[in-house]
């Protein structure tokens, strides 16, 4: 739940500043998505089968889980950097720079 509240207010943040921004929906998607598959995963992770199948799921869920939330990390940078300037008031762009870096 609050990751889900974490993409929405980002969403909230980039409306904010530039209004209609290209990749606010790639945003939305990918880190919505990425929190859902996160909530699914912990779901089945206490339940214990000597399944292939099932194990095999549990990791699939958890890759889907990566790709989505570096995907709409970077996204996030990508916007958030197109309007630094607008931004130098209320972060440190080192701060920015920073998140960039970690992304890597």
């Amino acid at each position: 739940f609050l990751l889900i509240k974490y993409w929405l207010y980002n969403k909230e943040i980039i409306d904010y500043f530039d209004k209609g921004h290209k990749n606010l929906n790639k945003i939305v998607f990918f880190g919505i998505s990425s929190a859902i598959s996160l909530i699914v995963h912990s779901i089945f992770l206490g339940i214990s089968f000597d399944n292939d199948f099932y194990k095999l799921f549990r990791r699939i869920v958890m890759f889907i889980f990566i790709i989505f939330e570096i995907t709409a990390q970077a996204y996030l940078i990508i916007t958030l950097y197109s309007f630094k300037d607008k931004l130098v008031k209320y972060i440190n762009v080192r701060f920015l720079k920073l998140k960039m870096i970690l992304l890597k």
